[in-house]
């Protein structure tokens, strides 16, 4: 079987390693949950021009998917010096050797993809599937949130609720006067509906019993005033969680992901506590510890893998600062655990910067932004990792519409 590799070189494979593949639709597919499900074009685009993203943390002898592997590569620019050593693997060469998928998430579309690639892979079976997918249910945040108020945790806030009737919504919107709506499913800034006291017409009704009749319920949760939105990530694995950092990350008014501050974990850290407005990090600590003993028993048996918990600090009517311990669990890879290992592999360390992802939707303009950000903020590399500039992580040509970049002060 001939594969990629060090870019100019074709070898023999014959071990198994780990294959990472980069399906961002993954929430669009949990929510669809038919294995014929066709991503949209958008997010199909974006698996497309982002293939290469898992390289830059693959572990030394790890395989990535992608399509035109040779034309990819051959077009990554300063990328090579920091990818010299991964292998690339098209899909058409799968069913000639041994690997373990590693996929951003696991979904029906991508189980029939693998299987109809290589039927010998080993994969999930279609229970498991349907097990993890439940897990990933905007539900468990709930359940887990409701516990965590339970505990009496300092510095924690925050509610959410489960609605099976459109008849429970409406006396919460008027109690909390101002509340976002949220399917069970959804993918980063979509299915998720703001309603103000007096607003809950006719079409949001409509859209709260759809939702309800297809998923199961909706979640409703009071609008807070966000000041920082950060997450803890985690590695489950063997029966045990494993706590893998802090990530720190922006989104837009709608709720779209738009990059992760990138730092040491001691600079994270300090970030989060200072927008709390204090300096005892025991208090970040029980919530971790919290978390780890909660969601133990609810994977175990059922999911092995990376997970992060999404948080948030906001700000009391009062002007006082908590923080709300769990607005999503993500049952998957995310951005920004790899926000977190391109730190740790690739980043002089006490240097501070961001990643970012962004669109373009017009041939050409991508190209035009990467060769001004080249020119503008030149690439400083010492010992091999970014010590200053921009770097973008996936190769940019005329075609190309979304772009992942690091960009360090």
């Amino acid at each position: 079987m001939l594969v990629y590799n060090n870019f100019d070189n074709f070898v023999l494979f014959m071990e198994q390693h780990l294959l990472h593949i980069f399906n961002p639709w993954h929430d669009l597919a949990l929510a669809n949950n038919r294995s014929n499900y066709l991503p949209p074009a958008s997010a199909l685009k974006m698996a497309d021009d982002l293939s290469l993203l898992p390289a830059w943390i693959a572990g030394p002898g790890d395989f990535v998917l992608t399509e035109n592997a040779l034309c990819r590569v051959g077009k990554a620019d300063e990328a090579a010096l920091i990818l010299e050593n991964c292998t690339f693997v098209e899909p058409s060469a799968l069913d000639s050797f041994l690997v373990e998928p590693k996929p951003w998430g696991w979904d029906l579309p991508l189980h029939r993809i693998l299987r109809k690639l290589s039927p010998e892979l080993n994969l999930p079976s279609l229970e498991e599937l349907e097990a993890i997918r439940s897990l990933s249910s905007r539900s468990l945040a709930v359940q887990v949130l409701s516990v965590l108020n339970l505990m009496e945790l300092p510095y924690v806030t925050g509610e959410s609720f489960l609605c099976s009737q459109v008849e429970q919504i409406e006396p919460l919107i008027e109690k909390y006067h101002d509340v976002f709506m949220k399917q069970l499913w959804s993918s980063s800034g979509k299915g998720l509906r703001p309603i103000a006291c007096g607003e809950f017409s006719e079409h949001l009704q409509n859209w709260c019993s759809r939702s309800i009749q297809q998923h199961g319920g909706v979640v409703l949760e009071p609008r807070y005033r966000r000041v920082l939105d950060f997450a803890m990530e985690f590695q489950f694995a063997g029966g045990e969680i494993e706590f893998c950092g802090y990530s720190v990350f922006f989104t837009d008014r709608n709720g779209h992901y738009a990059g992760n501050m990138l730092a040491s974990e001691e600079l994270l850290e300090g970030e989060i506590l200072r927008n709390l407005g204090i300096t005892d990090d025991r208090v970040l600590s029980s919530i971790k510890l919290a978390l780890m003993h909660l969601l133990t028993p609810k994977l175990v048996s059922i999911y092995d893998g990376p997970f992060g918990v999404d948080m948030m600090i906001v700000e009391l009517e009062n002007g006082e600062r908590r923080i709300h311990p769990c607005v999503e669990i993500n049952l998957r890879f995310n951005m920004g655990q790899l926000a977190t290992k391109l730190y740790e592999k690739h980043v002089l360390h006490g240097r501070k910067g961001v990643f970012n992802i962004d669109f373009s939707p017009k041939d050409g303009q991508m190209l035009v932004a990467h060769k001004q950000m080249l020119e503008q903020y030149p690439l400083q590399c010492v010992d091999g990792r970014v010590e200053k500039g921009y770097l973008a992580l996936n190769p940019i040509h005329e075609k190309t519409a979304y772009r992942a970049y690091v960009l360090l002060e």
